[in-house]
């Protein structure tokens, strides 16, 4: 479980390093996360979102109670300097793992990065 959601994170950050750069585009930055991904596990499981998360620009935001899945897209080849976006990668943990133990059977493990657009 640690693993997967290590190799998560690590790809949403990468992903969104990527995707911070100009000419960046929402698919450059999926390929990306799945190469990534596809180094620990069948890439084709897990699913990318790419989000506008200007919410992050609040004064008193709690990211806990963010629904990530609701943000609003962003297409990172028209973003703005400064815009900022989050990359969020899930996948269900019985889908990556061998033999899921019974008390974590259907989870899904995710992974995010938030990144401002340069």
């Amino acid at each position: 479980y640690y693993m997967v959601a290590h190799v998560l994170n690590a790809a949403a950050r990468r992903g969104a390093h990527w995707g911070s750069f100009e000419n960046a585009s929402n698919s450059a930055v999926e390929t990306k996360v799945k190469a990534i991904l596809a180094s620990a596990f069948d890439a084709s499981k897990a699913t990318v979102i790419i989000k506008d998360a200007g919410v992050f620009d609040g004064a008193s935001v709690t990211p806990g109670s963010i629904n990530y899945s609701t943000l609003p897209a962003i297409d990172l080849s028209t973003a703005e300097m400064g815009d900022c976006f989050v990359v969020q990668v899930q996948v269900p943990y019985d889908n990556v793992s061998l033999l899921p133990p019974f008390w974590i059977q259907g989870a899904t493990i995710t992974g995010r990065a938030v990144m401002r657009h340069e």
